[in-house]
């Protein structure tokens, strides 16, 4: 997915919370951002950029780096790429035997901010 479909993305977002003043406050930035990358008056890409990678960390499942979004995540423990089934598959696992190494992955899953609540089916 590229810049315009996540722009597109956040305007129907904007009108589905009812008001910028909101998604602003969801996204932890200044409303004034939000409403001059909204209407594309801002024409600073690492803004937008840093603008969109919120909106994906806060209401989508994956990362958006560079003017794409990815179902991809780094993982903070491996410091590498994994799916986002895979992460959360691994993050709902129950606590796995046969050593170290993947005791630390899954117990440093158990906090990780990507892990959502619910398991997946």
């Amino acid at each position: 997915m590229n810049r315009d479909e996540l722009l597109e993305r956040l305007r129907a977002t904007r009108a589905e919370l009812g008001t910028s003043k909101m998604l602003a406050k969801r996204l932890s930035i200044p409303e004034g951002t939000l409403k001059a990358v909204l209407s594309q008056n801002f024409k600073n890409l690492s803004t937008i950029d840093k603008v969109l990678g919120k909106y994906v960390e806060c209401f989508m499942s994956g990362v958006y780096k560079e003017g794409l979004y990815t179902e991809n995540l780094i993982c903070p423990h491996i410091k590498n790429a994994l799916t986002w089934q895979d992460c959360q598959t691994r993050a709902h696992a129950t606590r796995p035997f046969g050593g170290a190494a993947k005791i630390a992955w899954w117990q440093c899953c158990q906090t990780c901010p990507h892990k959502t609540g619910a398991p997946n089916a």
